[in-house]
């Protein structure tokens, strides 16, 4: 029997590690807010820590990142 997971057990990344792999990929918050569809001021608060970035965003822009649609 598979066991499921809840949202509240799944790791939101931590606002340093979403700055890390934006930096890595090399791109602007305002590119990296792009590549998941949504605005640089969110994109800040998320690197700043004031809302937690979801993990299917952040799955999503690391799927983004290591393809390298970021060019």
């Amino acid at each position: 029997m598979q066991r499921k997971i809840s949202y509240t057990q799944r790791k939101c990344p931590a606002p340093d590690q979403i700055r890390s792999v934006r930096e890595r990929v090399g791109v602007s918050q305002t590119v990296a807010a792009a590549m998941v569809s949504t605005t640089p001021r969110t994109w800040r608060r998320w690197e700043a820590g004031v809302h937690r970035m979801p993990v299917a965003v952040w799955a999503w822009f690391n799927i983004q990142a290591a393809s390298g649609s970021a060019s």
